[in-house]
């Protein structure tokens, strides 16, 4: 799975980057035939299942869709969500030092006045410290940025959304 993720992270740097990254920040395509992705999933599986139960009394109808970001320094992500019919499950796969933060934004903002978590004053905001083997799964309407990435090496992190019952 890693070596097939790199490759797809050095077809993805040759494109244009998506509205949500500033800097070198760029996103996969789907990364479901990947070599490797069935057995990540198998092994995620049944703690998603069981946490959108206990969460959100929902179940998983299917995958919508699956990517992969990474970031390098300097970068963010902008504020934005993912729609109200999914949830969003974040695996932060390798994530090193000094790595940029998930940032959650109150709904009292719009998204479209607003691009940098910067610019949403702290008390609005809650910043959650993120770690290599971190999953966060949450409502695909939450909206959300991505803090400054400050480390050398870059960020990954896998992305999955799920339609509910």
């Amino acid at each position: 799975f890693d070596q097939e993720l790199e490759k797809q992270f050095y077809l993805s740097s040759l494109k244009p980057f998506p509205p949500e990254s500033n800097g070198v920040a760029y996103s996969t395509g789907d990364v479901q035939e990947l070599d490797g992705f069935h057995k990540l999933y198998e092994f995620l599986l049944p703690s998603i299942e069981y946490n959108l139960i206990n969460l959100s009394q929902a179940k998983i109808k299917s995958i919508h869709r699956t990517w992969a970001n990474r970031m390098h320094k300097d970068s963010f992500g902008s504020i934005h969500r993912h729609g109200s019919n999914v949830k969003v499950l974040i695996l932060y796969y390798k994530i090193p030092e000094q790595s940029s933060n998930l940032v959650l934004i109150h709904p009292k903002y719009k998204m479209q006045n607003l691009l940098d978590p910067r610019q949403v004053p702290d008390n609005d905001k809650l910043a959650l410290k993120v770690h290599e083997g971190l999953c966060i799964l949450h409502s695909g309407d939450m909206l959300h940025g991505v803090s400054e990435h400050l480390s050398e090496s870059p960020r990954d992190a896998v992305i999955f959304e799920f339609e509910t019952l």
